[in-house]
């Protein structure tokens, strides 16, 4: 997002025939769609999509991504201050704004969002999963890739709460909407494995209370059992 203008300049440069292009352009083809996505991208506030975008901004940025006159992107806090130039923030807003851009310009196809929790403190990762969830629920697949246990836990916490039988009173509690409930047939996970021969992919168990995945799992039980034999130790000393 920072270097957007260096960037669609190299896009525009590269355009016309494909195998051309690809010649031309040293940007993959997913990077250039994207940019042109974003260059093109028109605020439509009607578009289920919008709404999203304005949970996230309002939730995790506290303030908008706004476009100044001469094109760049900026982000303009929720008081009245001038809005500042993305590469004046933090990585939290530069890393959201592209995905918030495109929500708002009515996002169309699939979307595969590679660690979602990157530079987002745990509460911004369990809105930001809400906001997943959202998506997946106006028929937009979603692919995420995510090493975060409060991510996966928010994912399997909105599972469960889909067919809890006290649902609709717990969803008002904890202030979850309905289009953020995740019915558990609309969802697989599945863990990469490292082995000596190389990478296996194996699909994770679901059980009532979501995906069970024994690699986070593990790393979380030894930590915790670290933390009790200290504690053990310290009392007996």
């Amino acid at each position: 997002m920072v270097a957007l203008k260096t960037l669609i300049a190299s896009l525009f440069g590269s355009m016309g025939d494909e195998d051309e292009a690809e010649k031309r352009s040293n940007l993959p083809l997913p990077v250039r769609r994207f940019l042109a996505a974003v260059n093109s991208s028109v605020d439509k506030p009607e578009d289920d999509h919008f709404e999203i975008a304005g949970l996230i901004e309002r939730e995790i940025l506290g303030g908008k991504i706004v476009q100044a006159e001469n094109g760049d992107f900026r982000f303009a806090f929720s008081h009245s201050t001038p809005p500042m130039p993305l590469h004046a923030t933090s990585s939290l807003i530069t890393e959201l704004a592209p995905f918030i851009l495109l929500l708002k310009g009515g996002l169309r196809g699939s979307v595969i969002f590679e660690e979602p929790e990157a530079h987002l403190h745990l509460d911004a990762q369990r809105v930001l999963a809400r906001a997943l969830v959202r998506l997946v629920n106006t028929g937009t697949p979603v692919i995420v890739t995510t090493h975060s246990d409060t991510f996966l836990q928010q994912i399997n916490l909105l599972m469960r709460l889909s067919t809890h039988p006290a649902r609709d009173e717990l969803a008002r509690e904890f202030h979850y909407d309905r289009a953020e409930l995740l019915d558990p047939a609309m969802a697989a996970g599945y863990e990469f494995i490292r082995t000596a021969d190389g990478t296996v992919v194996r699909e994770l168990e679901k059980t009532r209370l979501g995906f069970v995945e024994p690699e986070m799992n593990q790393t979380l039980a030894d930590l915790s059992h670290e933390i009790l034999e200290m504690e053990r130790r310290e009392s007996d000393a």
